[in-house]
This record gives C-alpha cells, structure tokens and sequence, in this order.
C-alpha cells in the first residue's frame, strides 16, 4: 500500500495503528517515532502528515499507538500511550483534544493506552490498556471510563 519506497509527504518512522475507511480512499496511520498521525491515499500510497506538532492546535503526542475513525464527527480517535490519553484529531484542521486522560473524564484512568475501537452504532470507543491488562469502555462526551474485562 505505502513504504518508504514510494513518494509522500514524510516517510514512515514507527508505524504503530491503522484506521481504514475504504470508500474516503484512504487510511490513517499512527507513528509513534514521528509522534503524528498520517494520512494515506489507497490509490497512490501517497502520505500527508495529518496531525503532528506542527500540523494542528492543542496537546501534544509523545506516544500514539493507535487510531479509529469517527466519520459522523469528521475525527480520529488517537491513543497515546506518553500522556495516557485518548486524542480526538480533527480530521479537516489536525487540531487534538483530550477525550479522556488522568484529569478529564472519570472511572478508572488509562495507564498505558494502545488498541482503540470506535462503534457508532455503540455511540463508544473500546480500549486497550496493556499496562492494566484491560479492556475499556470509553464515553466520548463525557470521559467516563470503565473496566470491561480484565
């Protein structure tokens, strides 16, 4: 699909999760070395930095591991495991907003998040925390988290 190899805006680093929405033509990888959130064209294998320190507003990445696509809210659901913290991307500006970290949100806080899952049709995110050796039920508006399994 995209390497090194081929053109692009950045070349990958550490590529460490991926979001795939077939029908936009396109994927969105998180790179934790890069500490950023790619954009990739399926037809091309083309790369654009979507977010990253110098690519959007607010917090900044120090570990992503991970993205889902929320489409009816135009942004990426980005774990990062640096800040301990699920990022909202604002897919048209790169902009980042905390969705829930230590300090916004409530419930049991995330240690060290990875995998993240968005459902619509839920109206949550899934996540992973491999530090808790846990399986997360995330609110999106208000941060609430809660241990599913562990």
């Amino acid at each position: 699909l995209s390497d090194n190899a081929m053109a692009g805006e950045i070349d990958f680093d550490y590529p460490t999760g991926i979001a795939l929405k077939v029908s936009a033509g396109a994927c969105w990888v998180a790179d934790a070395s890069l500490m950023a959130v790619l954009k990739i064209n399926l037809q091309t294998g083309y790369r654009t930095i979507v977010s990253d320190v110098t690519h959007g507003t607010g917090v900044g990445f120090q570990n992503p591991m991970d993205v889902s696509l929320d489409s009816a809210n135009n942004r990426l659901l980005v774990t990062d495991a640096g800040i301990s913290a699920v990022v909202a991307v604002d897919l048209s500006t790169g902009n980042r907003t905390i969705v829930s970290d230590p300090f916004t949100g409530y419930g049991n806080y995330f240690r060290s998040p990875k995998g993240i899952s968005y459902s619509s049709t839920l109206g949550y995110a899934l996540v992973v925390d491999s530090s808790q050796d846990a399986l997360f039920g995330l609110e999106l508006t208000t941060g609430e988290r809660v241990i599913l399994s562990k």
